[in-house]
């Protein structure tokens, strides 16, 4: 197999840079690797740096040959990453048909991320006629206690398909047990509207909260409205305080209403320069 004492040395010097997130370095010594099972881990991990730029300028090319490598071993990750490759059109021609394959073969051989994948095409209708029980039936065979993606795609299900509130909030916060920030926004809007779980604001900005750390603007705007409306809740210095945080993240509506605070003086000190700027920060983003 070409494989000796001086390859193996480099195979497990390699992993711990890797396991280390030394991506330079591992990458290195796995490329000197010989191709073969007894390193099939180095194409693996070869095809990981190459797609997400680990150390290295992002090379579908490279991270596809990596991963077929790998993927004549039987690896079901490395064969569920061409999947996502041909889902994505990645230095191959887009085909949800390809994508299914592969999904259906990593998962044949316990890829629990592929048999989410394969619900995620059903739920959608992507290269399959739309199938929602399918999608569940998916979904449901996805769970392993690691990942949180299939609770995100059954809360996601009885929410938006099936209108099962109680079931929904269920998967949601399983989710959230396992951090996941998908789950995030969701509970937060559950919680604030009552549906399937008793109406509780502190509960409802408390996610809300979560989902502003990952970026999400409306959630700002959410917490906002909650401070600004809301009797039990009102606090207008704290809705324009949100307000100004989901102007900053790229919301036109909580740019909108802070310039009519700032206008009519409410929860901030009157200022019509200030007005101004974020009715004008309300049209650009409207435009973008």
């Amino acid at each position: 197999m070409g494989c000796n004492y001086a390859d193996d040395k480099k195979y497990n010097d390699a992993l711990d840079f890797y396991y280390e997130k030394d991506f330079v370095n591992a990458r290195i010594l796995f490329e000197k690797l010989p191709v073969s099972e007894r390193y099939k881990y180095a194409r693996k991990y070869l095809g990981d740096i190459y797609i997400n730029g680990f150390g290295v300028d992002i090379d579908y090319k490279e991270a596809f040959y990596n991963y077929k490598a790998a993927a004549t071993y039987d690896m079901p990750e490395a064969i569920r990453a061409l999947g996502v490759m041909y889902f994505h059109g990645q230095h191959v021609n887009q085909s949800y048909k390809s994508a299914k394959n592969h999904y259906l073969k990593a998962s044949k051989l316990g890829s629990k991320s592929a048999s989410n994948d394969i619900g995620t095409l059903y739920a959608n209708g992507l290269g399959v006629k739309q199938n929602h029980e399918l999608a569940e039936k998916w979904f449901l065979s996805a769970i392993d206690n690691e990942s949180c993606n299939p609770y995100v795609n059954l809360g996601q299900l009885n929410l938006s398909v099936y209108k099962n509130y109680t079931e929904a909030f269920k998967w949601y916060k399983k989710a959230d047990s396992l951090n996941c920030k998908g789950a995030y926004f969701n509970l937060a809007m559950m919680y604030e509207h009552g549906d399937g779980v008793n109406k509780n604001f502190v509960e409802s900005i408390k996610y809300y909260k979560k989902a502003i750390n990952n970026g999400e603007a409306n959630a700002a705007f959410r917490v906002a409205s909650i401070f600004f409306s809301e009797e039990s809740m009102q606090n207008y210095s704290k809705a324009a305080e949100y307000y100004k945080k989901g102007a900053e993240l790229g919301d036109s509506d909580s740019a909108n209403n802070l310039g009519y605070m700032y206008l009519n003086g409410i929860g901030v000190e009157k200022n019509l320069e200030q007005s101004k700027h974020y009715y004008s920060l309300t049209k650009k983003l409207k435009e973008l």
